[in-house]
């Protein structure tokens, strides 16, 4: 995996650029393992392993990359504790999302109309949609959906 691009909190993940200078040409994140898929947040990023594993760095303000604190990441930490294996991952302006192996959706960090975590916590739905397999999001607001093709989202709704 690569990145380049603006380095305001450590989101590009290399261990020897600091923090505030601007990468151009695109330089490979170490991470270990094979990288199945990767997201980037307004600040912050996250990529997740071929074996499940998820992996987060740069801007932790608001607790998005589920460390247990709020303290920035200039390079990939792996998360622990909150589940075993991710299948999907997205990343807003100042949270993470991410759905388990069976099919749980959990978030950290805040969308700003409800307290935010600095921690996993998974997302609790009225009524259980079903398996979930699909998840996206952006500044403000989240969507995810089933393998029957149902569609649920959340956030705010001033618009």
């Amino acid at each position: 995996m690569y990145s380049v691009g603006k380095n305001t909190a450590g989101q590009l993940g290399l261990v020897d650029v600091e923090v505030g200078y601007d990468v151009t040409v695109p330089r490979r994140v170490a991470i270990d393992g094979f990288i199945a898929t990767a997201c980037a947040g307004n600040n912050h990023s996250a990529a997740i392993t071929g074996e499940g594993s998820l992996w987060v760095w740069g801007s932790n303000f608001f607790g998005q990359l589920g460390l247990g604190d709020k303290q920035n990441r200039t390079v990939p930490t792996a998360v622990t504790g909150s589940f075993e294996k991710v299948t999907m991952i997205a990343a807003g302006s100042d949270v993470t999302l991410a759905i388990d192996a069976d099919g749980y959706v959990w978030k950290s960090g805040q969308f700003f109309v409800e307290p935010g975590s600095s921690t996993f916590t998974r997302v609790q739905f009225p009524n259980t949609p079903g398996l979930l397999v699909g998840v996206s999001c952006a500044h403000r607001h989240a969507v995810v959906w089933t393998a029957e093709g149902r569609l649920f989202t959340w956030g705010v709704g001033m618009n």
